[in-house]
């Protein structure tokens, strides 16, 4: 089957159209989507935490760290792919007692398509607060 120039032309301006404007012909699950572990204090907690971010297959791509800190937050950034499979394990510990050992949680095999929170207290307890789809996150 043979088109015409102006039909050919035509299909080029609007995918050029269709570039600049951000529209995409790509199918909607295909499109990444932006996520977080996020990770908040009450007064001025000694606290700590860790996360890693790994793929379907179980290969580790990337990792978090804050060493001790007091007070103050953090924001980890993550993109899902749609990848079904991939997984985060986040540990977050606050120092309850001077002189002992942190205490925390960790949760294992957190799936990829949503935000996370966790809270330390003012006495330095670490708590997960909940997801982007179960409540307590956005």
């Amino acid at each position: 089957m043979r088109r015409s120039k102006l039909f050919t032309r035509s299909m080029g301006i609007v995918l050029s159209l269709g570039v600049l404007l951000g529209i995409s012909a790509a199918p909607a699950n295909a499109a990444t989507q932006r996520h977080f572990i996020h990770i908040t204090t009450h007064g001025l907690p000694i606290w700590e935490a860790n996360a890693e971010l790994y793929l379907p297959g179980g290969k580790q791509v990337y990792k978090w760290k804050v060493g001790r800190t007091s007070g103050g937050s953090e924001r980890w950034n993550f993109t899902s792919n749609g990848d079904n499979g991939g997984w985060l394990d986040v540990g977050v510990r606050g120092l309850v007692k001077a002189g002992s050992r942190p205490e925390g949680i960790t949760k294992t095999g957190l799936t990829l398509d949503r935000n996370y929170c966790f809270q330390i207290d003012a006495r330095g307890h670490a708590k997960y607060t909940g997801d982007s789809i179960n409540g307590n996150c956005t």
